[in-house]
């Protein structure tokens, strides 16, 4: 007989930050079960109508878990057209015979170890918030503080060339003094700043890493072309200045950021993993240290001209269920690596996950700034 967890969503998720639209990538169709050679695929649903509407009883929505088969069954209840599950993984949901029943069963490799967010999408508009799924051999999750001593400031610059304000989003620690230097992390989709710096906190306040600036430069609508070279090289090179030398520049002056090489972090996650990675390939002289999460694009195979300078420090991360992002990124460590740089990888059982990077963000930064 099966051993049957069933997980009643009484818990949100952590909180997610909203990251704009991923890169189109070439990734494979999801296979049906069995995919031996596949890290997921989508099974056949173990369950019927009436013990799955037994198991959801009041609830709206609920994960069934079987260890044993390594199986995971989302179910959401609510009259749509179509119900998408998304985060961790993006797959359309089955309507079952009452006409108002989805579910979706996958099986993952190593589910034990996996950390699996998802929300549900009602006809491509309205979201409904979901859970996480934390494998009992899974990574714990780093201490997210809940209010912050420190200071989220928003600001705005005007981005030169193509005249346009772009918005910034700036943590500063507690006890922040202009007049002193700080290290500094400059993000891509800087609106993640806000969440991130709940995690980077604790270890300032414990003493494991100095106190910090976390600089996020906001992306645009034109994210794709100034986030990946040779799409539009004219509005990348004007994103480019605008982040390598205005937002630095303003942040040196204005905050107290360092103007050292080695104090300096480029961090980005998904195309914004593709920029962090595109920089220090770029602007070595600039950053130290790069952490591309994700990267769906290889910006060597976009430029082939760029040239690792092994004397920067990477951080890669990936999930292996996000398959086209896994390959790229692990690509891009063993080419880094194969350069002489000193490089370090951290694979997830997980997909293109927010959870996962904000995670991986916190010992990045400590594995770099640690004291």
């Amino acid at each position: 007989m099966k051993r049957l967890t069933v997980l009643l969503l009484l818990l949100s998720l952590t909180s997610v930050v909203s990251v704009a639209s991923v890169v189109d990538v070439a990734e494979s169709p999801t296979a049906r079960c069995p995919a031996p050679d596949r890290p997921y695929c989508i099974a056949d649903i173990p369950y019927t109508t009436d013990e799955i509407l037994t198991r959801l009883g009041t609830n709206q929505q609920a994960l069934l878990v079987d260890e044993e088969s390594q199986e995971l069954t989302f179910v959401y209840r609510g009259y749509a057209d179509w119900v998408w599950l998304s985060h961790s993984l993006n797959e359309n949901m089955e309507r079952l015979n009452d006409g108002s029943l989805w579910a979706l069963t996958v099986r993952i490799d190593n589910l034990s170890e996996a950390v699996i967010s998802y929300v549900f999408k009602i006809n491509g508009r309205q979201t409904v918030q979901g859970g996480l799924y934390r494998g009992v051999d899974a990574p714990q999750s780093p201490e997210r503080i809940p209010t912050l001593r420190g200071e989220i400031l928003q600001t705005s610059l005007e981005m030169p060339h193509i005249t346009s304000i772009r918005d910034l989003t700036v943590y500063l620690p507690p006890n922040h003094n202009p007049e002193q230097t700080y290290p500094v992390v400059y993000s891509a989709d800087g609106g993640a700043v806000a969440e991130l710096a709940h995690y980077i906190e604790p270890l300032i306040r414990d003493g494991e890493i100095e106190p910090i600036l976390l600089v996020g430069v906001h992306s645009s609508e034109y994210r794709r072309e100034e986030y990946i070279p040779a799409i539009d090289w004219e509005r990348f090179y004007a994103h480019e200045v605008f982040f390598t030398k205005v937002v630095r520049e303003w942040a040196e002056e204005t905050l107290g950021a360092s103007s050292e090489r080695d104090d300096r972090v480029v961090f980005g996650v998904s195309n914004g993993g593709v920029f962090a990675m595109t920089m220090a390939l770029r602007h070595p002289d600039i950053y130290g240290h790069s952490f591309p999460f994700s990267a769906g694009v290889n910006p060597i195979r976009q430029v082939p001209t760029l040239q690792v300078d092994n004397t920067v420090q990477y951080y890669f991360v990936a999930g292996y269920l996000e398959e086209g992002f896994y390959r790229t990124t692990n690509w891009l460590y063993q080419h880094v690596t194969e350069a002489g740089a000193e490089a370090s990888f951290r694979p997830w059982v997980s997909g293109h996950d927010w959870v996962i990077w904000a995670e991986s963000f916190h010992g990045a930064v400590r594995s770099v700034f640690g004291t």
